[in-house]
């Protein structure tokens, strides 16, 4: 009695790959999934890159917008108009768009009416002014003013505007109470794109160098400007911004935010890293936050007013697909309603192609974050594996798991119930490592990753070589060429160790010939064959994988067959 298998031992006969069904889950690809590894806009993250100061990073939130060339934004009574192309967006203190004001072409400089009913939008291409009740989002009134209208402020009834087409400038006015409408200059511009600022009684305006005016009003409401005062030269002013009685001047020169009394003298100064860009009081006036735009990324800050200590600073994330990084706009920045939060208006620009989105950055220390993994491994292969996710006092966020072993990989997100849990059924075709990861968000840390193990049985599909007939599950065979045995080792895999033993049946016992060791091809498959055999002998095929890097092991024996 001979046998062999022909092929890798003289034995092996190769043959092609028979899908076999698996059980109904959700499969896991056996190739690789490839995929950006940039940061999708609108998740939550933590920044990479630390300030020199040591300040701990916090978790900032972008989500990108479908604005297109923002000229100007004005942050008032927790929430940010922004004047893009030829509309007007607002902005609540929760970072969502809440209205899309149409049809204002060329919008530029905006100003709120001293009883915050009514906001003033400069249209350039126009020479008009217009008031949109804020209420409604509805056009109230239009003025017609000089050409090329460019940055608005109110004291009182009266409505300054900045104008000029070419590099100089003026500034004028528009009574309220009257409608009429000054066309002449009130005060001379060095640069027609100087910037405009105002408290409840002083105008302020950077041309180059800081200037303000007291301004109050005659019989007639017309404005009554006091004698000018000139301050410090500033060549690179990025924002000029107006509190009580301070304003603020932003210059990329000083790298820094320099704060000014009506009269122009000097009242603190806040050095920072580069090009700052914006600031946001909190209601007591103890902290400002700030925004600027770092040669190491972008950052916000909430600082001490009484000291000047550097407290919370959030860097925000790059957006996908343009150099460079993002900016907090001049200006952009504003308080929550509660201050739990800032909310700033971003741009990253490469050439001349722009991208803007809403970042919002917690203003308390992020609590801690856990996140734990278990998975109950199949019984035998093609079963789905349970994952099992835990992030205590998170409920509805989203745990990414990862499934690897080697080179290959794959990935599943899972949201987790009130209870902070989640879970998933996956068939996994391989031993993997499995990570479960939970980002931060505004309130929270990010979790340490967790990694636990699943081993992933092998296993065996036998198919005998069709024989003249089946009795009693025996196959009989009348020729001993039809004795073949194709083999099937799951997950498919080329060059496994089989290890095949042939036995024969003598009386009421089995006995084993020497077994002999043969490979799968790239299929999976081997394929054995008797050579010789004993007529009206019972036999049978034991074939054994000792397992793997890949899968645990596996055994197999084949049906009965006999040769008649």
């Amino acid at each position: 009695m001979r046998w062999a298998a022909r092929g890798v031992l003289g034995a092996l006969l190769l043959a092609s790959a028979i899908a076999l069904p698996l059980p109904t889950a959700e499969a896991i690809p056996s190739e690789p999934i490839t995929g950006s590894t940039s940061t999708p806009a609108g998740i939550y993250m933590t920044p990479a890159d630390e300030e020199s100061d040591g300040s701990s990073l916090y978790h900032a939130l972008v989500a990108p917008t479908s604005f297109s060339d923002v000229r100007y934004v004005l942050p008032s009574d927790r929430q940010m108009f922004v004047s893009d192309a030829d509309v007007v967006h607002v902005i609540n203190d929760q970072g969502a768009v809440v209205r899309t004001i149409t049809d204002i072409p060329t919008a530029t400089g905006l100003a709120i009416s001293a009883d915050g009913t009514t906001l003033f939008v400069a249209e350039e291409s126009t020479a008009q002014i217009v008031g949109i009740d804020v209420a409604s989002g509805m056009i109230s009134a239009a003025f017609t003013v000089a050409p090329c209208p460019q940055q608005l402020a109110v004291i009182g009834s009266v409505l300054f505007y900045t104008a000029g087409c070419s590099s100089t400038g003026m500034i004028s006015h528009v009574n309220l109470s009257t409608g009429v409408v000054s066309t002449n200059p009130d005060q001379t511009l060095q640069d027609s794109q100087a910037l405009l600022a105002a408290t409840s009684d002083t105008l302020f305006t950077a041309d180059g160098r800081l200037r303000s005016w007291g301004v109050t009003t005659d019989i007639n409401g017309e404005p009554v400007y006091s004698a000018e005062s000139d301050g410090s030269y500033f060549p690179h002013v990025m924002s000029l911004v107006a509190h009580d009685q301070d304003v603020v001047v932003m210059d990329a020169g000083i790298n820094g935010y320099g704060f000014y009394r009506a009269d122009l003298g000097g009242a603190g100064f806040i050095s920072t890293v580069s090009y700052p860009t914006a600031v946001a009081w909190s209601a007591d006036g103890s902290h400002i936050a700030a925004g600027s735009d770092t040669p190491r990324g972008n950052s916000l800050r909430v600082i001490s007013t009484a000291d000047s200590t550097v407290g919370v600073q959030a860097a925000i994330p790059s957006l996908k697909g343009l150099d460079g990084n993002q900016a907090v706009f001049p200006g952009a920045l504003m308080y929550s309603a509660d201050e739990s939060r800032l909310v700033a208006l971003t741009r990253e620009c490469s050439g001349s192609t722009c991208s803007y989105a809403i970042a919002q950055a917690s203003t308390s220390a992020p609590l801690p974050s856990t996140v734990t993994v278990r998975v109950t491994g199949p019984r035998t292969y093609g079963e789905p594996s349970h994952i099992e996710v835990h992030s205590p006092g998170r409920p509805g966020v989203s745990i990414l798991v990862t499934v690897v072993n080697g080179s290959w990989h794959s990935s599943r997100s899972v949201t987790t119930n009130s209870g902070g849990v989640g879970s998933v059924n996956l068939v996994i075709p391989y031993s993997s490592a499995v990570t479960a990861h939970l980002a931060g968000d505004l309130q929270h840390e990010d979790a340490r990753p967790q990694t636990v193990a699943v081993r992933i049985p092998a296993a065996f599909a036998v198919t005998l070589g069709r024989g003249v007939r089946v009795l009693h599950g025996v196959v009989h065979y009348g020729r001993l060429s039809d004795m073949r045995q194709r083999v099937l080792l799951n997950p498919r895999k080329a060059l496994r160790m089989v290890k095949v033993t042939l036995q024969y049946r003598a009386g009421a016992k089995w006995f084993s010939a020497k077994p002999f060791t043969v490979y799968t091809d790239a299929t999976g498959y081997v394929n054995t064959v008797m050579r010789q055999a004993r007529r009206n002998v019972l036999y049978r095929i034991i074939y054994a994988f000792a397992g793997d890097a890949w899968n645990t092991s596996a055994t197999q024996t084949s049906g009965l067959f006999i040769l008649n």
